[in-house]
């Protein structure tokens, strides 16, 4: 019940900060044409669809009992609208309690596994584009390929690093890291995610101010600087401000000031869209439905 209601709490005020900023959704609607706004409702799905498909890789990873995608879109659901409610961590918090008791240790990994990742893979992409805009070479990107391998063989590290920190281990029983085949699949997923948002950032820019490929590209690497900066200010809710601020600051070698902003404005509008879909598909999934299908 908890669980719900903090679900709804999230969702209006989700729905509420897309509000506050429907001048700017006019604006960009008014700027781009149709057709772009079908490439930019794709890229928006195959978003939401690779983060599902991601945390689905890692409650199968970590052996969840349910790793069901109904479940998975409905734990992405109260992840994204629960960080704005204030404090941060609601989001995390919900769905680690939608399972049983015995479960949650598991999902507690999961999490930080998937949020770990979520933070890191950002701050990497966004380095590899700013270089590729600077040394004008598509090359770097090769730089990407071992990502999804690094970052499950980071996770395992993690698993290691626990064991020997006796107040962790008391708190939070040693639990055996997956395989780091099993971890590689979600994290490609997520890495996936992370350039399908580039494509989108990059997109845009170049539609709303005719750049080069280059220079969307470091654009679109300091847009996910910024996110990585908006996700590390938990006490912000959905790092609103935060993540604003840093694109502005990032994106000066190519935008002027007011572009900027505007810039900005403009993909928070994009990803309220996107977690607002997200939590409505989350709240349309009844757990106690969810209850009876397993048992049956």
């Amino acid at each position: 019940m908890v669980r719900r209601a903090l679900l709804w709490i999230g969702l209006a005020l989700c729905a509420y900060a897309l509000w506050h900023t429907h001048k700017n959704a006019d604006a960009l609607r008014n700027q781009l044409p149709a057709l772009n706004w079908v490439i930019i409702g794709l890229f928006l799905i195959a978003i939401w669809a690779l983060a599902v498909a991601s945390w689905r890789e890692y409650l199968r990873a970590y052996q969840l009992n349910d790793s069901r995608w109904r479940t998975a879109c409905r734990h992405l659901g109260m992840l994204l609208v629960g960080k704005y409610i204030p404090g941060g961590i609601f989001g995390f918090m919900m769905r680690i309690y939608d399972q049983p008791k015995e479960q949650r240790q598991r999902l507690l990994w999961a999490s930080l596994a998937d949020q770990s990742c979520g933070v890191a893979m950002p701050v990497i992409m966004g380095i590899c584009m700013m270089v590729i805009e600077s040394q004008r070479n598509g090359l770097w990107s090769i730089a990407l390929l071992p990502i999804p391998i690094l970052a499950a063989m980071g996770i395992r590290a993690l698993h290691r690093i626990v064991r020997h920190l006796p107040l962790a281990s008391r708190y939070t029983p040693p639990l055996n890291a997956p395989s780091t085949g099993a971890l590689c699949f979600a994290t490609s997923m997520q890495l996936f995610q992370v350039i399908a948002w580039s494509g989108l950032v990059a997109i845009v820019a170049q539609q709303l101010y005719g750049l080069d490929i280059h220079a969307a590209c470091g654009l679109a690497g300091a847009y996910l600087l910024a996110v990585a900066a908006g996700m590390l200010i938990v006490f912000l809710p959905s790092g609103i401000g935060a993540r604003e601020a840093a694109l502005v600051t990032l994106s000066a070698p190519w935008l002027e000031l007011s572009q900027a902003i505007y810039l900005a404005a403009l993909l928070r509008v994009l990803s309220s869209i996107l977690d607002i879909l997200a939590g409505a598909i989350s709240a349309a999934i009844s757990p106690r439905k969810e209850e009876h299908e397993q048992s049956t």
